[in-house]
């Protein structure tokens, strides 16, 4: 009975010794606080500022971008050149993100792009204010908009 107990302790604590940090590294992955959902975005060579950065709960409404951008105002406008690339780039690199452009009020593009391409947006030719919104997608539950707002010049 007594090496049957040894046995039996033996076991549960190997057992939590080597599943911690099996554990800790699945929560880690899943619920890490390390994680940046924070992209740089980048025009010519400057950083762009975003307006805004909404974390969501699957299920949760979407943002609607035009109404965040005019609820946050930047101290100073995002002013580009027509026909400009805009880079983002994130730390850790979403599986996809889904992308609108929005002017007056209206969604005028929409697309995807994938882990393994590169996020370069032109800007648009005609001068204006327009409105881009980003929803990067990792392999959690919850949901990231990001949102900027440009103001195209010749």
């Amino acid at each position: 009975m007594e090496k049957s107990r040894y046995f039996r302790n033996f076991i549960i604590l190997f057992l939590i010794i080597i599943g911690s940090p099996i554990v800790l590294y699945f929560y880690a992955t899943v619920y890490g606080t390390t994680f940046s959902v924070s992209p740089l975005i980048i025009v010519n060579g400057e950083k762009i500022n975003y307006t805004g950065i909404i974390i969501r709960r699957m299920g949760d409404t979407p943002t609607d971008p035009v109404v965040l951008a005019q609820n946050i105002i930047l101290d100073e406008p995002n002013v580009v050149k027509a026909n400009s690339t805009i880079e983002v780039f994130f730390v850790d690199k979403p599986s996809k993100v889904f992308l609108e452009k929005w002017f007056d009020g209206e969604i005028i593009e929409k697309w995807k792009v994938t882990k393994k391409e590169e996020i370069n947006i032109t800007t648009p030719a005609e001068e204006g204010n327009y409105v881009y919104k980003l929803n990067p997608r990792w392999d959690f539950r919850d949901r990231v908009d990001i949102v900027f707002e440009i103001e195209v010049k010749h």
